[in-house]
């Protein structure tokens, strides 16, 4: 038994910030207080609210521990291997009737975070010859993915926060999401102060003044969807003004793809960008001096603000065009100062990886013609793929970690889909939308239970330095519970449907006996910069000597370059031009709205992560559609009130507080909730879903379906 001031060394995987923590054990081993770690050298102590607060979600009353069979508005627990049985059985016959590629997985990020389980999810899939694999991934940044698919990439990456003259972030709010891949991840806001202290310039791009935006030494706040306008603008400024790197665009970008560029960002001008974008006089060449004139270093970033808006694609592409233009990555003979521990060690190269739009040779989808993502579908289509007959209709699906019920565009449509689906499983310790839908409910151990190794984002460095850190499990599971690892459901299900997993592509795993989750994680790590046991020998994380490695030259006799306005991006250019927009009249379709939806995060909550949690919840009962201080009083409004917000795809209830740091003319609103199960439900219990204001099918962009989560035009009524 540990004493009751028994304490043990590991790290958050609520998001991707991999904060170290010391746990507080009581005599019954479980966790009674969490605080950060000050002698891990990544987060120096830091710990966000969402961490400190997770310890309670293993000891919750409302947590699942035992399966449940749900049948008829009536549920039953059931041990957890009859539980398998009966899935495996109705997997096998629904495999026999309508073929494997009607089973499909949804991976949402209490998953996509979780090594073990994001690899056997996949794993799985393709022991049973199923390609229908979706995550949250291409409902929140895919455009960064598109973006490389068609300008390009530089191989040996940006430089780090630490050596950066500018900072410019658009729609980015890393003090509250620890979630800017890349950027601030860890320790965010020692980092940030640091960094400012050093001569850092921050810029940021935000309808709403953020917490970030609070140390911005210039922060523009425009409408919601107007970053294509902002950034194109500074494109065409910087370039004007031959401010850009005219010897890296010389041997990158060439002069014909150069003049491109500048012919489809020309209409761009100074006045109406800021007059369409709601900011003030200059400031948009502001902005260009500081970054383009003034620095020498630093790099322009888009987040989930740009990347939910309309025209998303188009946004990305045109902020990454500025990290182009001039020239702002490691050079050739330039230290390197990050590397992917989990990934294969490979030579930083100063050279551009060429733009292969690689989705034009992955299959077609049934739905609208479009492709796969990466080698994923795409999650907008999800509820298409299950309503619409024929070959290849999804009849089953497994949800580990995610609520696509709160997640996905088009409510309306997701609980159509969900509900009429031939095997619903969910793997989630809380009995939440979507699961209150299935047909099984598959409890896991949380992450305190179980082993892992900090998150791997193939391609993505999510820290400075090279940085890895496992843990063991620390506390047991509650006593009598019925639990098991996240993998250990799929390597379960397919030894019943005797098939035989190749885990991540690397190892067979034996169907006789379960592999342990340090199997798993062995597995792979095989061919990375470190080994399992080498992790384990450093409980507060490995930090791996860089030493004096320096990016290498291109081996390439003539240069890659950058394709920084091919066909496609200047027709989605043109289209976002045609759009007229006059300040605070949005219309759609001949109808007029008086403000635009804007998506934000709220400080305790990661998507939907802590909504279970009663003393989060104590503090955040719901949701509140946020509005300027003077938007309210004109509407009649006092903190509390309710509101209909109408958009052009639906309407919901909410509550409005009083935010002086949002512009006027936005409604400003977090997503993940609205646990009831229609738009009636009282959203002061439950909160507001608000994507019974969104759109699965029109509203989408090209490429990657991605819905319009942000820029939304709506309309706010008192009632």
């Amino acid at each position: 038994m540990a004493s009751q001031h028994d304490t043990r060394v590991s790290f958050c995987r609520i998001c991707s910030g991999g904060c170290g923590v010391i746990l507080s054990l009581n005599e019954s081993g479980h966790i009674c207080s969490i605080r950060g770690d000050r002698e891990n050298k990544l987060s120096k102590g830091y710990a966000c609210f969402k961490g400190l607060q997770s310890g309670e979600s293993h000891n919750a009353k409302n947590r699942l521990l035992e399966p449940l069979e749900q049948q008829d508005g009536t549920a039953r627990a059931l041990p957890l291997e009859q539980a398998l049985d009966r899935i495996s059985d109705r997997l096998g016959a629904i495999i026999a009737e309508h073929g494997p590629e009607s089973v499909a997985v949804f991976c949402g990020n209490g998953a996509v975070l979780h090594n073990t389980a994001f690899q056997m999810q996949r794993s799985f899939l393709d022991a049973i010859g199923s390609s229908q694999f979706f995550t949250t991934l291409t409902v929140d940044q895919s455009a960064k993915l598109v973006s490389f698919g068609r300008l390009g990439g530089w191989a040996a990456g940006i430089p780090p926060l630490e050596e950066m003259d500018v900072a410019l972030m658009f729609g980015a709010n890393p003090l509250i999401s620890h979630s800017s891949l890349g950027f601030l991840t860890a320790d965010p806001v020692k980092r940030l102060k640091a960094a400012h202290q050093r001569g850092l310039r921050l810029i940021t791009v935000d309808p709403r003044r953020t917490e970030t935006a609070a140390h911005a030494d210039l922060a523009l706040q425009p409408f919601p969807g107007r970053d294509p306008a902002i950034a194109g603008g500074l494109l065409r400024l910087i370039l004007a003004e031959g401010w850009h790197d005219r010897e890296f665009c010389a041997r990158y970008v060439g002069a014909e793809r150069l003049n491109d560029l500048r012919a489809a960002v020309d209409p761009l001008h100074e006045d109406m960008v800021e007059t369409s974008s709601g900011l003030e006089p200059g400031q948009l060449r502001q902005v260009a001096e500081m970054f383009a004139r003034d620095a020498r270093t630093g790099c322009a970033y888009g987040a989930t603000g740009p990347n939910m808006a309309p025209f998303s694609n188009l946004a990305q592409h045109l902020i990454d065009c500025l990290n182009v233009i001039c020239g702002r990555f490691l050079r050739e003979g330039d230290r390197v100062r990050q590397i992917i521990v989990t990934d294969p060690p490979k030579e930083s190269l100063a050279g551009v990886i060429p733009a292969g739009r690689h989705w034009e040779a992955d299959g077609w989808s049934r739905i609208r013609g479009v492709r796969y993502l990466y080698g994923e579908r795409l999650s907008a289509t999800l509820a298409d793929e299950i309503l619409t007959p024929g070959e290849g209709q999804i009849r089953a699906l497994i949800v580990d970690g995610g609520d696509p019920a709160t997640s996905l565009p088009e409510r309306a449509r997701t609980l159509e889909a969900l509900r009429s689906l031939d095997l619903l499983v969910t793997i989630d310790p809380w009995l939440g939308p979507t699961a209150q839908m299935a047909d099984f409910v598959l409890p896991p151990l949380l992450q305190y239970e179980r082993a892992d190794f900090s998150a791997a984002v193939p391609g993505y460095p999510l820290w400075p330095g090279a940085w890895a850190q496992y843990t063991p499990a620390i506390v047991p599971p509650p006593a009598g519970s019925d639990l098991a690892d996240d993998w250990y459901f799929f390597w379960s299900l397919a030894k019943r449907l005797g098939k035989t997993i190749r885990y991540a592509g690397k190892a067979t795993l034996p169907t006789d006996h379960a592999p342990t989750t340090d199997d798993l994680l062995a597995i792979q790590l095989e061919g990375s910069w470190t080994t399992l046991e080498q992790l384990k020998a450093a409980p507060r994380g490995l930090e791996l000597e860089l030493g004096d490695r320096r990016v290498q030259p291109d081996p390439a006799e003539t240069p890659q370059q950058f394709d920084v306005m091919p066909a496609d991006v200047a027709e989605e250019l043109r289209a976002f031009l045609r759009r007229a927009v006059l300040p605070g009249k949005w219309a759609y379709e001949g109808r007029s709205y008086g403000f635009l939806l804007s998506t934000r995060r709220m400080r305790d909550f990661f998507n939907s992560n802590g909504i279970h949690n009663a003393q989060v919840r104590s503090r955040n009962p719901y949701n509140p559609a946020y509005l300027n201080p003077a938007d309210l009083a004109a509407l009649g409004l006092a903190d509390g009130s309710p509101v209909l917000l109408s958009s052009p795809h639906g309407k919901v209830t909410a509550l409005v507080r009083s935010d002086p740091d949002l512009r006027r003319g936005v409604v400003s609103m977090a997503h993940g909730w609205g646990e009831g199960p229609d738009e009636a439900a009282d959203v002061s219990a439950y909160g507001t879903c608000v994507n019974w204001l969104t759109d699965s099918s029109m509203d989408v962009e090209a490429i990657n379906a991605m819905p319009h989560f942000s820029a939304v035009p709506v309309n706010v009524t008192p009632l």
